[in-house]
């Protein structure tokens, strides 16, 4: 009997590939634009506007993570923290009133907004390194039994 799971590694794959796509996605967007005569823009807040995409990739790597009984801690990690710093970037947005443009986004109450989204892109980079390794221990088929 083979050790490798097919749906295992398609969990594992697709939950990575969810998870890269809104880091890359404004990277190849400012790219394009630059290599059409513009300058290379990059729009900062994509990924937090991806936040289903990163939520539907990380609950398959953590699915995929407990099957195999690898890189559960990373995973689960990784989507914790991304989830709890969006929703402190976002919940400050709103109490201070960036969100809704009372205030001058240049005030030092922007600090926690921006602190709290530079958390959540390296927590869904965390999720998408880790999502790579436990995809190649997967298909190198060197983890414990499949559930």
């Amino acid at each position: 009997m083979s050790t490798k799971n097919p749906f295992t590694l398609f969990l594992a794959a697709a939950g990575t590939v969810l998870t890269a796509i809104p880091l890359l996605l404004p990277l190849f967007f400012g790219l394009r634009n630059a290599l059409s005569g513009g300058r290379f823009l990059v729009d900062f807040l994509m990924p937090a506007e991806l936040f289903l995409v990163v939520l539907a990739g990380g609950v398959l790597l953590v699915w995929a993570a407990l099957r195999v009984r690898r890189r559960t801690t990373w995973m689960t990690w990784s989507l914790s923290v991304a989830v709890c710093s969006l929703a402190l970037s976002t919940g400050a947005a709103v109490i201070n009133g960036q969100a809704s443009g009372e205030i001058d986004p240049q005030q030092a109450s922007w600090i926690v907004s921006l602190a709290g989204l530079g958390l959540y892109l390296l927590a869904v980079l965390a999720l998408t390194v880790g999502g790579g390794l436990l995809t190649r221990d997967v298909f190198r088929g060197g983890h414990a039994r499949e559930m």
